[in-house]
């Protein structure tokens, strides 16, 4: 995983992110089942 820090702050955050908003789909409308393997598969996949 690759980092980068914000601005000034000394933060480091990751350079990709697993996005669960509106505009993800499958976060919004999937059935449960769907939902919970997706963040699980990201999960396995770790940092």
């Amino acid at each position: 995983m690759q980092y980068r820090t914000v601005g000034k702050t000394g933060i480091k955050v990751s350079e990709i992110g697993f996005g669960c908003g509106n505009n993800a789909v499958l976060m919004v409308k999937a059935p449960y089942e769907d939902q919970r393997a997706a963040v699980r598969h990201a999960l396995d996949l770790g940092p």
